[in-house]
């Protein structure tokens, strides 16, 4: 009988009776105590749920060499998961598991067919169930990847079994409160080009069922696909794309079938888990681009959108956008991001840790700013024999790197708010057929573009595709509907009724266009936009740069405004541009002009600076970044509180969270802040990124005591609060699961070194020093 949950094993080699070496190891003993003690993770709303308080979470990844490398055991992972919870890290998403089933493990080394079994291999069930509970142990939630590196068009004997797989690791950590399910890490199926590529005979029969239900007849068929038409009948059709033309058909459903293809395998892994355990979260970690699968389509078998992104700045910040399915009830994660030059730098033996702070801030705020869950970045180290040089923590159970400290200090600066969704007025809807086919690339710039339109505009928007138009929220407004261009008649009459109802609708490009990319529509341009067709300019999506029009039109019914027509429809309006980008002239003038205005987050009065709220059941939170290439001024100036004013440099992030008041409770800054009007105003004198918490959310200007969270080398001046006085300034640290201070200083100006630049402080009596550490651990560790 084991008296603790975990032990640790020493052989020393000694000489004469002197220890000449070592080498340690361990190994976890069943709990179910421990077992069962981990955080109560739900997902509802939209959030992740501690308990009865939604959070905004933050993690890590790890390969699944961890339960291969000889350096790795329960002992190290102990002390790696206590690590984690201590700087605010609560999920852990392991992936590259199922390759480690097989007693030789490498790439494609277990088969699809492989997991229908009734039980784990002894070594990795043992390994598995001592991760699981030294997690629980640590309140850090386990998100397993249970698939890699396999296929998903797959016959239905594979499928079969891998539900069976899915649902015996469901059904093993049923009782498990922090466990979640990522399906396969990064599942991607490739347009069919090459003939001589031989499919499962239960593919080729699901893609001919497909051809039968939206054409019918073998003569349905060829009229439609035209361009790549064939004289196999419906029923013996190989899948197989057509050209690169966007109005080749048999490429679009070639493309529209991979998805129905992900949605079959899909359903097979969430029913199997979802037998093992109905409660457990469950999703698929989707690749960032549109070229491996349309994700937008692949959602009906998910709890919550999750994606992967390592591409730039604002390819993510629109990817994440689009992926944004809260209308649906499934807020969009990140179960990885990183940065391709970073790694690229390192793999050359070069690095650039400044860039990785960026990266990190940039990605929290972008995603938790537009409505995400949480986030895990790639990945927690540098592995001692498995080298990925994407680490937060140095080999050899090394030091914490200073991005983890930045990324921690992000975490608590995030577990100040409590999320609940609200949805907007005003929806971006986007076209997802015209995402498939050829020259989709065209349709998916544009739609970034018009991301960033909206950001631009300080629009508080949501997302919906045009597939779910009947989902829409009650309170919707306004809709954005980017180069529709193939509408089916199903989604047109939605959008009429929506407008004739009171609603207001902007579409750009063209709507003339019938779902199988025939031009046969064009009474639609007279009926809903209130213009005549008068003749073709581009065909299809060859529109270039997207700033001429498309196609020429003159108005019957509707008002002109150079190239924008404005139309009355019923008691509502309709704005439509020929021109695909919607910009008209000015790079700041939208046609979308005032039908957003309503729906604008409060007067920031600075351009170039991307405002996004969430609401809180008592105030909210704005995140505020500066996209401009100089430092910027940001002014806010809402109508029912005071006035603040902070600094952005390039690329810089900002946080304001207001109390239910109104009163500013938290403020992060790239210099310094006032608060107020200029006769009254408090003014804090800053150089460098920061932030401010009152940890009772009272007003920074009033607060008798306030967390200092650096992000970087910065000077702060407190002196200017007189709330403060007789308050000492503690810097600290949580050490072992308690906070540890490092020093002391009765001085408010507060000036880091290049050791403490990250290091949080606290202000405050000294009375009230060891409750509000107490508090920091409390909120980093979510106990």
């Amino acid at each position: 009988r084991f008296e603790s949950d975990l032990y640790r094993v020493v052989a020393e080699l000694r000489t004469d009776g002197k220890i000449i070496d070592s080498v340690e190891t361990g190994f976890a003993a069943y709990c179910p105590t421990v077992r069962t003690s981990g955080i109560k993770l739900t997902y509802k709303d939209n959030y992740f749920y501690i308990g009865k308080q939604p959070v905004l979470l933050s993690g890590t990844n790890a390969t699944g060499a961890i339960f291969y490398s000889g350096n790795e055991n329960p002992l190290v992972w102990d002390r790696d998961l206590a690590r984690m919870n201590e700087n605010g890290l609560n999920i852990l998403r392991v992936l590259h598991f199922s390759p480690f089933l097989s007693d030789k493990p490498a790439f494609g080394a277990v088969k699809p067919a492989d997991l229908a079994v009734d039980k784990l291999p002894l070594k990795i069930e043992r390994q598995l169930d001592a991760l699981v509970q030294l997690c629980q142990k640590h309140n850090i939630v386990l998100f397993l990847s249970i698939h890699d590196w396999m296929p998903v068009e797959l016959s239905d004997e594979e499928l079969a079994a891998q539900r069976r797989f899915a649902k015996l690791i469901a059904a093993r950590y049923k009782d498990v409160p922090g466990f979640m399910i990522d399906i396969q890490n990064e599942p991607h199926l490739d347009l069919p080009r090459d003939p001589n590529k031989a499919y499962p005979a239960d593919v080729v029969k699901a893609w001919n069922e497909y051809l039968k239900a939206n054409y019918g007849t073998d003569e349905n068929l060829k009229a439609a696909w035209g361009l790549s038409s064939t004289q196999e009948r419906i029923g013996s059709i190989p899948y197989l794309a057509g050209t690169d033309a966007w109005d080749d058909m048999r490429t679009f459903d070639a493309d529209y079938f991979r998805n129905v293809l992900l949605n079959r395998w899909a359903k097979a892994n969430y029913c199997g888990a979802k037998e093992g355990c109905s409660t457990m979260p469950v999703t698929i970690g989707f690749l960032q681009e549109y070229w491996s699968l349309n994700k937008l389509m692949c959602m009906d078998w998910v709890d919550f959108a999750n994606m992967h992104s390592y591409n730039s700045i604002d390819v993510l910040r629109a990817d994440m956008k689009l992926f944004d399915r809260r209308f649906q009830g499934k807020s969009v994660s990140l179960g990885e991001f990183g940065a391709l030059p970073d790694h690229e730098k390192r793999v050359h033996g070069q690095d650039n840790p400044n860039q990785d702070i960026g990266r990190f801030l940039l990605t929290g705020h972008y995603l938790f700013g537009l409505g995400g869950s949480f986030m895990a970045n790639w990945c927690w180290k540098d592995m001692d024999d498995v080298v990925f040089p994407w680490g937060i923590n140095y080999t050899c159970g090394g030091p914490r790197k200073d991005i983890l400290k930045a990324y921690r200090n992000q975490s608590l600066l995030m577990r100040q708010i409590r999320p609940v969704y609200e949805p907007p007025s005003v929806f971006l809807v986007v076209p997802v057929n015209s995402m498939l086919g050829g020259q989709s690339g065209q349709t998916i710039r544009m739609l970034y573009r018009h991301v960033d339109a909206l950001l631009n505009a300080h629009a508080n928007f949501g997302v919906i595709d045009d597939r779910h138009l009947d989902q829409l929220p009650s309170g919707a407004k306004s809709l954005v509907y980017p180069v529709p261009m193939a509408v089916s008649d199903d989604v047109y009459d939605r959008l009429k009724s929506f407008v004739e109802a009171g609603g207001q609708l902007f579409i750009t490009g063209d709507i003339s266009y019938d779902s199988l990319r025939r031009r046969n529509r064009t009474q639609r341009l007279e009926e809903l936009c209130g213009v005549r067709f008068v003749a073709e300019a581009k065909h299809g999506v060859d529109w270039g740069s997207g700033d001429e029009a498309i196609i020429n039109v003159e108005p019957t019914t509707a008002e002109r405004q150079d190239m924008l027509f404005v139309h009355k429809l019923g008691n509502g309006q309709v704005r439509y541009t020929p021109v695909p980008s919607g910009m008209l002239g000015n790079p700041r003038r939208y046609a979308f002009g005032k039908l957003v205005e309503d729906s604008n987050l409060p007067n920031v009065d600075t351009d170039g600076i991307h405002q996004m709220r969430i609401q809180e059941a008592n105030g909210s939170a704005d995140f505020l970044i500066n996209v401009n290439s100089e430092a910027r001024s940001v002014r806010l100036r809402p109508a029912e509180t005071k006035p603040l004013e902070m600094t952005l440099q390039p690329d810089g992030t900002g946080f304001v969270r207001r109390n239910k008041i109104g009163d500013y409770s938290a403020i992060e800054s790239n210099g310094s802040i006032k608060i107020g009007k200029s006769t009254e105003s408090l003014f804090v004198p800053a150089q460098g990124h920061f932030a401010l918490l009152s940890p009772d959310e009272s007003a920074i200007e009033d607060a008798r005591e306030l967390l200092v969270v650096p992000f970087g080398n910065c000077e702060i001046d407190l002196r200017g609060l007189p709330a403060l006085k007789g308050a000492v300034v503690q810097t600290g640290d949580v050490i072992d699961g308690k906070w540890v201070a490092l020093s002391e200083s009765s001085d408010l100006k507060i000036k880091t070194t290049e050791e403490t630049a990250f290091d949080i402080r606290i202000v405050a009596h000294k009375s009230r020093l060891v409750e509000l550490g107490n508090k920091v651990a409390s909120e980093l560790m979510l106990r």
